[in-house]
């Protein structure tokens, strides 16, 4: 396929017919012997071939490589009706399995031009737009969840989740970041322990992910559902559904019970304290 016509074809495949399955080609690689990978197939296309001259206007032009585009593959099917383009039933799908940077991906919608662009430029997805962060989305958009079904093993949750500090921590208790940037056990019997940044701890260290906000399940909280929870004066980095009394001590909300039964909270700390 080596002339300059207006469309070069390798296969042409036309599979017409009213009943049964019309199979244009099946492809069955079934080596049971161990060796290399298997492949249905490949295919391979280089546009930038050796050049070859093309008419001018009074000279004659080199040097110009005419490929346009460049195309692995193009289905087409008609629309309305049972027409899948591609369909899978097994396995997993890789793309830019070789991580080219300049290997993009992107889905158009009915009007949108960049309904989902991932750049392998930027290691960047978009919504709407080509994006230039780790997500970006041009829009309205809409979370729609119920943290009650969602979280099911004690302890987890999910929201605003941080990995950043130190320090050596139980799941599921409540801390502070201290001064040094380490994260320490929340206490309301002090303003230095409970007015400042608060998180739940979702593991035994801060990078296995700090809740600045969202919901938590943890069995060992003891809330019933719809009570307001406060920082603990328990040391330890406890929280309370009953407000601190003692003298000194702080009231800080920090969320509600959404699940008394499970123990889930939904973490929102307070950016305000009442100190007694």
């Amino acid at each position: 396929m080596s002339d300059a016509i207006a469309q070069n074809t390798g296969i042409n495949i036309a599979v017409s017919g009213t009943i049964g399955d019309g199979v244009g080609l099946n492809i069955n690689n079934t080596i049971s012997t161990s060796g290399d990978n298997q492949y249905g197939a490949i295919v391979t296309v280089d546009g930038a071939g050796s050049p070859f001259p093309i008419p001018g206007v009074g000279s004659t032009k080199t040097g110009i490589n005419i490929a346009v585009t460049n195309i692995g593959l193009t289905v087409e099917t008609k629309d309305g009706g049972s027409n899948y383009a591609i369909i899978t039933s097994q396995g997993s799908s890789i793309f830019n399995d070789s991580q080219n940077s300049s290997s993009d991906f992107l889905i158009k919608g009915g009007s949108d031009a960049n309904l989902l662009s991932v750049s392998a430029t930027n290691d960047a997805v978009g919504i709407g737009i080509s994006p230039s962060t780790k997500l970006d989305v041009l829009g309205d958009y809409r979370f729609v969840h119920d943290p009650t079904a969602e979280l099911t093993s004690s302890v987890s949750g999910y929201g605003d989740i941080v990995t950043f500090g130190s320090g050596t921590l139980t799941a599921g208790d409540l801390y502070y970041l201290d001064a040094l940037g380490g994260w320490s056990a929340a206490d309301a019997d002090s303003t230095s322990s409970s007015t400042g940044m608060l998180a739940f701890a979702l593991g035994s260290s801060p990078s296995e992910g700090m809740l600045v906000r969202g919901y938590i399940i943890n069995s060992g909280f003891s809330t019933t559902t719809g009570d307001i929870v406060y920082v603990s004066t328990t040391a330890g980095g406890g929280v309370t559904t009953t407000a601190p009394s003692g003298s000194g001590d702080v009231i800080r909300i920090i969320g509600y019970s959404i699940d008394g039964t499970n123990e889930i909270i939904y973490f929102s700390p307070d950016n305000t304290w009442v100190e007694i």
